[in-house]
């Protein structure tokens, strides 16, 4: 399986001391040079992410969006490296992947996936984590979230 990522989702899990979710699940991530810079810097990337370099051509037609160079260059190398899925949570980055076709999750359902795949063994504890490091959750997405990762009942009105 081929999986691009944005930077947010490397971020968000560095930053909770989860990165390794990513390669428990995944193996091997690819990112475009953009998502390295802003994530990685000049540090040395971990040995299960990869940086691949795209064509310009493609990046003009994405770029054109509007959107900031990480998200439309993860986009490119979706397409570029015929990919299965791209994590992204940058809503308009979001928005453009849907209207390409792309295959999508994002930070949350990465952590619904480790659960489901028992790589870890609740959801909330990390989504906890994740949000007192500064990810922004709706408290309907919130409750959602552990209501799909079966550790809440959905309330009825």
């Amino acid at each position: 399986m081929k999986i691009v990522c944005n930077s947010s989702v490397l971020i968000t899990l560095d930053n909770a001391g989860v990165l390794h979710v990513l390669k428990d699940l995944f193996k091997e991530i690819l990112v475009p040079k953009a998502v390295r810079k802003e994530v990685f810097g000049r540090r040395k990337l971990p040995a299960f992410v990869k940086c691949v370099e795209i064509s310009e051509a493609i990046a003009l037609k994405v770029l054109e969006s509007n959107l900031e160079a990480g998200e439309g260059e993860a986009i490119c190398l979706y397409e570029e490296m015929d990919a299965d899925l791209l994590i992204i949570d940058d809503l308009e980055g979001r928005r453009v992947a849907e209207r390409l076709g792309i295959n999508i999750t994002g930070t949350l359902g990465v952590l619904l996936l480790a659960k489901r795949e028992k790589f870890i063994d609740k959801v909330k504890p990390l989504l906890d984590e994740i949000v007192s490091h500064g990810f922004r959750v709706a408290d309907e997405l919130y409750q959602e979230i552990l209501i799909k990762a079966d550790e809440i009942r959905e309330q009825r009105e």
